[in-house]
């Protein structure tokens, strides 16, 4: 038995689907560990700098997050939870690491257009031993 849709129902199926946004994650993979889902929250008027966090798994061997550059921010920075800056991310073997508000994380700095909700945007990551790893931050919730 086949179904037929009538198009007003298809169409709104369709638009239905396209409200919900992504749901897959983004994973990276370094020889090493895997970079899993890098993310920030859609930017308010006036905000500046916007915080952007990620999670590392399977941290076979250590590394360090020395640098990061983004064509929507002026900067990249590293901080602390307490927003103090860092020279860099360690990378600890053994798991992986949340870096969340909570914790260490990056903060685009002079954000150079707005974050919008579901979109992606470039950023590119400089590890010690992994070398570069360009990335996308997508927008919206973890």
């Amino acid at each position: 038995m086949s179904m037929k849709l009538k198009p007003s129902i298809l169409a709104g199926l369709l638009a239905c689907s396209a409200c919900a946004g992504p749901a897959v994650a983004h994973e990276y993979f370094a020889p090493n560990f895997i970079l899993f889902h890098p993310w920030a929250v859609a930017s308010e008027e006036g905000q500046a700098d916007v915080p952007v966090y990620f999670t590392t798994r399977e941290v076979e061997e250590g590394d360090r997050l020395l640098r990061a550059y983004s064509p929507i921010a002026e900067s990249v920075a590293f901080v602390s939870a307490d927003s103090q800056a860092l020279d860099g991310l360690e990378l600890k073997s053994g798991g992986g690491e949340q870096f969340f508000s909570s914790e260490s994380h990056l903060l685009l700095k002079g954000r150079k257009q707005d974050l919008h909700w579901g979109r992606n945007y470039p950023l590119v990551l400089v590890f010690e031993k992994a070398g570069m790893m360009n990335v996308s931050i997508s927008v919206g919730t973890p």
